[in-house]
């Protein structure tokens, strides 16, 4: 079923993505959040989305999917990685830019291993990490 966590970046995450002059990274940002909005994570209630865009411009996303078994969940990065291979895009070395979206203080967080894994994959890209925090309404 849907999920929606009704997110929003923080205050000082939104103030880092005002900094950013390109419209190409705000719609990844927006792209990242929206995952983080839908991402199943019903055990840690630690929401997390991801999107990156390749050279040739493309914009993948995918959120984090939680099953009770654990050990077959998938991280942010994971989900985007099958989604950029279902939807035809590039080899991972043709990555540009990646946004990882976490819920602040949450209780699972992605961005250590997701920063070991792009530096493997993607060298040459960039990796922002932004916060959450629920909607009050």
């Amino acid at each position: 079923e849907p999920v929606d966590h009704r997110l929003h970046l923080t205050a000082e995450s939104a103030a880092d993505v005002a900094t950013m002059e390109s419209p190409e990274m705000n719609e990844v940002v927006r792209a990242a959040l929206e995952a983080a909005n839908k991402a199943y994570t019903p055990y840690s209630t630690s929401p997390a989305g991801m999107a990156l865009v390749t050279e040739c411009g493309g914009v993948y996303s995918g959120g984090a999917i939680e099953s009770c078994a654990y050990n077959p969940s998938m991280s942010p990065l994971q989900t985007t990685l099958v989604a950029t291979a279902a939807e035809g895009g590039h080899a991972w070395e043709h990555v540009k830019h990646a946004v990882l979206v976490e819920l602040e203080g949450g209780k699972v967080k992605h961005e250590a291993t997701i920063e070991l894994v792009l530096k493997q994959i993607s060298p040459n890209c960039t990796f922002t990490v932004l916060q959450a925090a629920p909607s009050n309404h």
